[in-house]
């Protein structure tokens, strides 16, 4: 019963509303092309930077509209991300992919961290947190906040003083 539930939670998760969009799937593509920065070692090209953001918001939330098993909307999205980090931001392509697929396995972890304390020890209704747009944009804050805090650390630890991209 519990898998089902989650399932379920999943299923209200691909929704979005247009708060959603401005407050997660906006900052969430900012970090992910972050990534791809930090993983390449580039420096970051702010037109190109933030033109690319809004490609993969947007891009982003067409995805989540479309009747698509859950999880496919992920490698479309991961596909997207390399393209346009590829293609606009000139970022190497092998460097585009790991940092890619490296950002969605990170946030996937830390969704699931979230998903299990919201139900195991907050003891709340996963569905009914995540049918509500506010309810999940609070609940889910903490893992796009992690995941920001995870690129900074891991641009501090791998990337020399002199070459640090934030």
């Amino acid at each position: 019963m519990y898998k089902i539930d989650i399932l379920r939670g999943f299923y209200y998760m691909l929704k979005v509303s247009l708060i959603e969009f401005v407050l997660r799937i906006i900052p969430e593509s900012f970090l992910f092309l972050l990534a791809a920065y930090v993983f390449a070692n580039k420096k970051i090209e702010k037109k190109l930077y933030i033109i690319s953001g809004f490609i993969i918001a947007i891009s982003m939330y067409f995805i989540r509209l479309l009747p698509i098993q859950f999880g496919i909307h992920s490698v479309i999205g991961v596909i997207i991300v390399i393209l346009v980090a590829v293609n606009i931001n000139k970022i190497p392509t092998s460097k585009a992919i790991s940092s890619a697929v490296m950002i969605i396995i990170f946030e996937g972890i830390f969704e699931t961290i979230n998903l299990v304390f919201i139900d195991k020890v907050l003891n709340l209704n996963v569905q009914a947190v995540l049918s509500d747009s506010v309810s999940k944009l609070v609940y889910f804050a903490p893992s796009l906040i992690i995941l920001g805090c995870s690129i900074g650390l891991f641009n501090i630890l791998v990337n020399n003083k002199k070459n640090k991209i934030l």
